[in-house]
């Protein structure tokens, strides 16, 4: 396991963060996922939140962190309007299971989505949503295998 850019007592709210933002973004932005995650990382949010930025993953909620990326990448400030509902899409799981992986593999955002677009994580919920985050860091080990860009030790 590589050293963690923040503790991990900080990984609930960090995975519920990126959960929030990238069904923020799909659901209340109608932005497609992968271009909300170009635009993420073209942001220089996703570093800092990779590296434990504190403004980042203790300062600011998912929707906050959706309008910040939008701000950075597109010039716009937008009215966040909260979508408040006890059910987490598929788009929440990845973000939420994204930001597990990351924090877990030390891998960057960019090194991640490179490999394995936030499109295709979504696409894992069925049948990996009930497994555990180990499951699906297993199968995120593989498929970045396969790609050949980088190891995750």
């Amino acid at each position: 396991m590589k050293k963690t850019a923040y503790n991990e007592d900080y990984l609930r709210h960090a995975k519920n963060k990126i959960g929030n933002m990238f069904d923020y973004a799909d659901y209340g932005l109608n932005e497609n996922i992968d271009d909300f995650m170009e635009k993420f990382i073209k942001s220089g949010i996703a570093e800092m939140f990779g590296e434990g930025h504190p403004k980042y993953v203790l300062g600011t909620s998912g929707y906050e962190l959706a309008a910040d990326v939008v701000y950075e990448t597109t010039g716009k400030i937008i009215d966040i309007n909260p979508i408040i509902s006890d059910y987490k899409s598929p788009v929440y799981w990845a973000g939420w299971s994204l930001a597990y992986y990351q924090w877990a593999s030390g891998a960057s955002f960019a090194q991640i989505q490179r490999a394995i677009p936030i499109s295709d994580i979504v696409e894992m919920y069925h049948p990996l949503h009930e497994a555990g985050l180990d499951k699906f860091a297993d199968v995120m080990d593989d498929r970045i295998a396969d790609y050949k860009i980088f190891s995750v030790e």
